[in-house]
């Protein structure tokens, strides 16, 4: 016995209309963000995406040496 009927997962599995909105909650458990700017992401949280999509890490003094000192004190 199956956990859905064919109803039921074509129902849980169809695709919305694209909004406007830059965050939408797909399942309980995956997050769609609709890219218009840049958007930041823990590495290895990605699961899937479509087009173009350029990924850059962050650099490590890009945000000024008192982040990486207050980083390496509290960790």
């Amino acid at each position: 016995m199956s956990k859905y009927s064919i109803k039921e997962f074509i129902e849980a599995t169809e695709v919305e209309e694209q909004s406007d909105e830059y965050f939408q909650l797909e399942t309980p458990r995956i997050l769609e963000v609709n890219l218009k700017e840049m958007v930041w992401a823990k590495l290895g949280s990605m699961v899937s995406y479509t087009g173009d999509i350029k990924f850059e890490r962050e650099r490590l003094l890009e945000h000024g040496t008192s982040r990486m000192f207050k980083k390496s004190v509290y960790e």
